[in-house]
């Protein structure tokens, strides 16, 4: 009888953590850097979504907001442990943004905790150096139309640009490199807004793993012949990723509220034999 009450606890525990997770949904804060703040409104609920997040974004260093939410947006990637998503978008205007979502799995992971957040930031470093890159993809008075590199190692090149592509109407240059498949796709785009991204780089840290998953790299541009690998490779250098597994998993508090979660499932299979 006890062996059957446990399997059916066990499945219990199963059937419920696989359909949904308990997560805390606040409403946006707005900060400046290093002023981090705790978002208010905030409630805790089951959500039929893959990971409780915990965001911080900055704009221009100058101002940025807390976000802590959930999300099913990189489920495709089947991460099955916590990880941390650091981001960077540079303009062609100057302005830039940049950040970390940190993406966690069990339930009230993403707690609404100041010193959270404030370990969040701090073992996070994205480095943009955007006066220095800027000059390298952009300039106000580009060649028209702009001469662009054509290359890929798509199997099929015609999936990345046409084989009689001349740079015909070329107003802007292109690559993108999937982080996934390290398939690389460069040519040229046509009419465009102005200011347009010159460059989006998207990493994740797996915290269990401590190993790093590069999303994608794309570069937009248009200074001549601007997309070409070497150029890429320059600008690669340029700006730096750091997240610290040690600092962040030595202190944070999500290791105790997973260690409490089990522990209480374990008092309730004790006292049922």
């Amino acid at each position: 009888m006890t062996v059957y009450l446990l399997k059916i606890i066990i499945w219990f525990i199963a059937i419920k953590s696989g359909a949904s997770l308990i997560c805390y949904q606040c409403d946006d804060v707005w900060i400046t850097p290093p002023h981090l703040k705790v978002p208010s409104g905030c409630v805790k609920m089951e959500v039929n979504h893959t990971y409780c997040t915990m965001t911080y974004i900055f704009y221009d260093d100058v101002r940025g907001y807390v976000r802590i939410k959930s999300e099913t947006g990189h489920a495709a990637y089947h991460y099955d442990e916590d990880f941390a998503l650091l981001g960077l978008t540079i303009r062609s205007n100057g302005s830039f943004q940049y950040g970390v979502t940190y993406h966690c799995i069990t339930d009230g992971c993403n707690e609404p905790n100041l010193d959270k957040i404030k370990l969040l930031f701090s073992s996070t470093t994205i480095d943009h150096n955007t006066n220095t890159i800027l000059p390298l993809l952009y300039t106000t008075s580009p060649e028209s139309p702009v001469v662009c590199s054509n290359y890929t190692n798509y199997t099929n090149p015609g999936e990345c640009y046409k084989q009689n592509n001349t740079n015909i109407g070329c107003s802007r240059c292109f690559t993108t490199i999937d982080g996934a498949t390290n398939e690389i796709c460069a040519t040229c785009l046509g009419n465009i807004d102005q200011p347009f991204d010159i460059l989006g780089d998207e990493r994740a840290y797996l915290l269990k793993t401590r190993t790093t998953k590069n999303h994608y790299y794309d570069v937009y541009c248009n200074i001549r012949e601007c997309n070409t690998m070497e150029n890429i490779q320059k600008v690669q250098k340029l700006h730096r990723y750091d997240f610290d597994y040690d600092q962040f998993l030595e202190k944070s508090i999500s290791s105790s509220l997973f260690i409490n979660k089990y522990l209480s499932i374990f008092i309730l299979l004790f006292y049922c034999f």
